[in-house]
């Protein structure tokens, strides 16, 4: 699936830089308002919503009670496939927002190859990190924190 992903970044951009950049998007990211730029108001509003959405819902509740104890949110009713599915969706989204105020700012996008090889290295079964690669980690910032003594 991610060769699909980066088939379709390359195919978008022909493997070039792209400069032609939507008007809106250049406003965004070059703009500002009261000498306050667009991109801290979007992440000031992004941060807000959050927190009100995290504080005064009962969907933020709900993330609360996945992210401390799976288990116990599963024995109370709370649908965690659900949460985590909607979590995962609104992460995606804020990642996409980024990434637009990113090419907003800079005026230009570069496909960057994604790095399956990484991803699959360092993770194991489940998501969790893989004993192999932690214990890899684990002797590289040994060794680099033993050449700085």
């Amino acid at each position: 699936m991610l060769q699909i992903g980066n088939g379709i970044g390359a195919l978008l951009v022909r493997g070039q830089i792209a400069y032609s950049v939507p008007e809106v998007i250049v406003t965004v990211g070059s703009g500002s308002i009261g000498g306050v730029p667009w991109i801290v108001l979007v992440a000031g509003a992004v941060l807000l919503l959050g927190h009100l959405v995290l504080t005064y819902t009962r969907f933020g509740r709900y993330v609360y009670m996945v992210g401390g104890n799976r288990e116990a949110a599963e024995h109370s009713g709370v649908g965690v496939r659900a949460i985590i599915g909607a979590v995962m969706v609104i992460s995606a989204l804020c990642s996409g927002l980024a990434g637009m105020l990113g090419v907003a700012y800079f005026g230009s996008a570069q496909r960057e190859p994604i790095r399956q090889l990484s991803a699959r290295r360092n993770l194991g079964s489940g998501g969790r990190r893989h004993p192999a690669s932690s214990a890899a980690w684990a002797a590289s910032a040994t060794r680099s924190s033993a050449c700085w003594c």
